[in-house]
């Protein structure tokens, strides 16, 4: 149940609402998925139907806070809830009410069947079996300062995962999906990462391999190439 009271007049910004919020999602997860427990850790979401290559298995929701309050107040409180949306920006539940209605319960893994289109979106990076557990990488989201050890069980496993593994080129190049050719790529950077990207490539002469959704000419210029001796903008 979902219910909004206020005034109907006067600019949006000055009306006042009272919520009254039962069971209402701020994630999205596929019918095709269930929560179950995982042996990689704790619980993971699973696949109960076939999933197709592109298709979309979950979006997170939340509310979007900046690392000082994720920091402060959430992560002492929830846990690892979040997911990194900018440098100094996430999305994330803010209540211990709000937290089963934003978890999605993706674990990681090295060797992942789930990548990121925009910054809140996972989408299977190829066709998916009922019954496999749904997993994407932390190098598609995160930039930070940690190293923690993984036990992710994936013949690839890294064994040490990092806040800056999306420098890794190996990396960069894997994850720049383009699906059947159909333009619909699953994106290792996020914003944050490709002004990184372009920043660092200012050092080499401005040669650089672009991921993420830069405009070039004023054209969207949205798949994985080599760009050299160009002005790219937003």
């Amino acid at each position: 149940m979902f219910e909004i009271r206020g005034r109907s007049q006067g600019p949006w910004h000055e009306r006042r609402y009272n919520y009254s919020v039962t069971m209402m999602p701020l994630s999205y997860p596929s019918p095709k998925t269930e929560v179950h427990e995982s042996k990689v850790h704790g619980h993971g979401l699973f696949a109960i139907a076939d999933i197709a290559g592109d298709e979309i298995v979950a979006v997170k929701g939340g509310h979007i806070v900046d690392r000082k309050i994720l920091r402060e107040k959430i992560a002492l409180q929830l846990g690892p809830v979040e997911v990194q949306i900018h440098d100094d920006l996430f999305i994330a539940p803010v209540t211990e009410e709000e937290r089963e209605l934003s978890m999605l319960y993706l674990n990681h893994s090295c060797n992942p069947n789930l990548g990121m289109r925009g910054e809140i979106t996972f989408v299977a990076m190829r066709d998916i079996r009922a019954g496999a557990e749904l997993t994407h990488d932390w190098a598609m989201t995160d930039d930070d300062d940690y190293s923690v050890e993984c036990n992710c069980g994936a013949s690839d496993c890294r064994k040490t995962l990092t806040g800056k593994d999306w420098q890794r080129p190996d990396l960069q190049k894997r994850y720049a999906v383009d699906f059947h050719g159909a333009g619909s790529t699953v994106w290792l950077a996020a914003p944050m990462h490709e002004t990184k990207i372009l920043t660092d490539a200012a050092k080499k002469n401005r040669r650089v391999h672009i991921l993420g959704k830069w405009r070039r000419g004023g054209q969207p210029n949205c798949s994985y190439v080599e760009v050299t001796n160009v002005e790219l903008t937003r």
